[in-house]
C-alpha cells in the first residue's frame, strides 16, 4: 500500500483513577506490520475459538454463568488484567502456533504459504516494537 506509515502513539487518559494518568496506546494501522497482520488473521482464524475454555465475548461468559450460584461459603472474584499484551510469552506463543499449523488440514485451502513462512510473518509482527511520537520515532 503506498500509504505506509510508521505506527503512532498517543494517550488515554484512565479517568477511573486519581491525577488522570495516561493509558499509552499504539496504533499500527496504515503501517507494513498491520497489513500483514491483516493478512496473518484470514490464515490464522480458522484456528481460534477450538477449545472448550475459549469465550468470545462477555456477552457469552454471562450466559455461561447465568445459571451459576455461590454459596454461602464461597467467593466471586474478579481479576484486573495489567499488562496482558506486553505479557504474552512470545516465544511460547509462536510455538504453539506452529504445532496447530503442522495439524491443520485446511491450511491449503487458505494460503498457499508453508507454515515456516507464516511463522516468519508471525515473529515479524510480534516482534515489530517501533512507533512514532509527535515526530520523533522510538524503538
Amino acid at each position: 500500500p503506498s500509504q505506509n506509515r510508521p505506527p503512532q502513539m498517543y494517550g488515554l487518559p484512565k479517568i477511573h483513577k486519581p491525577d488522570r494518568p495516561m493509558r499509552p496506546i499504539v496504533s499500527s494501522i496504515g503501517s507494513p506490520t498491520y497489513y500483514l497482520a491483516k493478512e496473518l488473521t484470514q490464515i490464522l482464524s480458522p484456528l481460534v475459538g477450538n477449545s472448550p475454555h475459549h469465550i468470545t465475548n462477555s456477552s457469552q461468559f454471562a450466559q455461561l454463568i447465568a445459571g451459576t450460584s455461590v454459596g454461602e461459603s464461597d467467593k466471586m472474584v474478579s481479576f484486573d488484567v495489567k499488562s496482558l499484551f506486553t505479557r504474552v510469552p512470545v516465544k511460547e506463543a509462536v510455538s504453539r502456533i506452529s504445532s496447530l499449523l503442522d495439524r491443520d488440514t485446511t491450511l491449503g485451502e487458505r494460503t498457499n504459504l508453508p507454515s515456516r513462512v507464516i511463522i516468519e510473518m508471525i515473529e515479524k509482527v510480534l516482534s515489530t516494537t517501533y512507533f512514532q511520537l509527535g515526530t520523533d520515532l522510538y524503538e
